[in-house]
C-alpha cells in the first residue's frame, strides 16, 4: 500500500530543453473559434482594469525575457486595451538604420 507524499516546489528541479521538437501528434485541441463582435469597441477598459493589465503584461515580459511583447484585451460592452514594448537593441538587430529612426516619424503639419 502506498501512501501519499506532498510535494512542494522545491522537489521538482527545471527542466532546461537544448532544441526544439516538432509535435507530430494529432491535435490536442479543437481550433478555437472567436465570437464575432457587431462593433468593437472604441471605448478603453476602467483605469483600474488597465493597471491590472500593464502590471501583469510587464512581469510577463520580465519573466520570458522577450526582446518584443504585445498583447491586447478587448471585453464586449466595456472597453479595449494594448500595449507593445521592445528594447531598442532589438528593434536596431531587426531593423537596422531603420530601428534607429523607429518611433521618430512625425505626420507632416496640416496646411
Amino acid at each position: 500500500m502506498a501512501l501519499p507524499v506532498a510535494a512542494s516546489a522545491a522537489d521538482y528541479k527545471p527542466v532546461v530543453c537544448t532544441s526544439a521538437v516538432t509535435y507530430a501528434g494529432a491535435p490536442l485541441h479543437p481550433p478555437v473559434a472567436p465570437p464575432l463582435l457587431g462593433e468593437v469597441p472604441k471605448d478603453k477598459l476602467d483605469p483600474e482594469a488597465v493597471a491590472r493589465l500593464e502590471a501583469a503584461f510587464a512581469q510577463a515580459k520580465a519573466a520570458t525575457k522577450a526582446p518584443a511583447m504585445t498583447a491586447a484585451v478587448l471585453i464586449p460592452g466595456k472597453g479595449g486595451w494594448s500595449s507593445h514594448r521592445q528594447r531598442r537593441a532589438a528593434a536596431d538587430a531587426v531593423l537596422g538604420q531603420r530601428g534607429q529612426e523607429f518611433g521618430r516619424h512625425r505626420r507632416p503639419a496640416a496646411g
